[in-house]
């Protein structure tokens, strides 16, 4: 076992019907039972439901840390960020609403900016 085993989050590259496709998967996320979960990328609190929705993790990455938050097995929501692969702050929440309030006080931190308007 090498020391990068326990990161959180790995991106694989898959080449199909001849267009190269990213697809972001977490791998040993705590309170889950299969190694390997598909994750959307999220910039808002807002868009983290409809990824867990759909069984999903959500995760985004910044210039100053990552952020991923995932269903465990027992349903409760868990969160983390961290930096330099060692978690900064660990969560487990009930409420989706305050899983959005947490993201959304996390992602500019990490260096994630909301979506603009491009007029």
């Amino acid at each position: 076992m090498n020391r990068y085993n326990h990161a959180p989050c790995a991106i694989h590259f898959i080449y199909c019907c001849g267009a190269l496709n990213l697809k972001t998967m977490l791998k040993n996320l705590e309170g889950i039972s299969v190694e390997e979960i598909d994750a959307d990328f999220i910039r808002i609190g807002k868009e983290v439901k409809p990824i867990l929705d759909k069984g999903i993790a959500a995760t985004a990455a910044g210039d100053s840390g990552a952020l991923n938050i995932w269903k465990d097995d027992d349903g409760r929501i868990r969160c983390e960020v961290m930096r330099w692969m060692k978690p900064v702050d660990k969560k487990i929440f009930d409420s989706i609403e305050d899983v959005e309030k947490w993201a959304d006080k996390w992602l500019p931190d990490i260096g994630v900016s909301p979506y603009e308007d491009k007029d």
